[in-house]
């Protein structure tokens, strides 16, 4: 019969909570993402807002991270400076997408399904987490 005093109980508790940090913190490393993605977390974990507006008439321009109030006739969402919500019924649109990819075979498409998933939020003012992204690659 193994006796385990109070004190080792916390220690071996403590070793099996440490290695379940290390486990994830490891799977977290080791999960493929996009450095569009990757840059557009950092932001917001930063505490920056990724800026996805633009007035109305100016041309597309590139997301960006910036650390101060959104620009003025948008608004904070998510993290991120977008297009105020439009007042009525909530709207949903499906889009399909062919775009070449020679990098795929090596990376299975996360480069690119991540810079679709930042330039679509550009494109139409909304934040990342109302978009979603599925790619079939052939």
């Amino acid at each position: 019969m193994v006796r385990m005093a109070g004190g080792l109980r916390l220690r071996f508790l403590h070793a099996s909570l440490v290695w379940l940090l290390f486990a994830q913190a490891l799977a977290a490393t080791n999960t493929p993402s996009s450095t569009a993605l990757q840059q557009a977390r950092e932001c917001m974990l930063l505490g920056g807002h990724l800026d996805l507006f633009r007035d109305h008439g100016v041309e597309p321009h590139v997301p960006q991270c910036i650390y101060t109030d959104c620009p003025q006739g948008s608004e904070k969402a998510f993290g991120s400076c977008v297009n105020p919500e439009l007042p009525g019924q909530a709207r949903e649109i499906a889009l399909t997408l062919h775009s070449p990819c020679t990098s795929c075979a090596a990376d299975g498409g996360v480069e690119l399904a991540g810079r679709l998933w930042v330039a679509l939020a550009a494109a139409l003012q909304v934040p990342l987490q109302e978009i979603q992204v599925s790619m079939l690659l052939m």
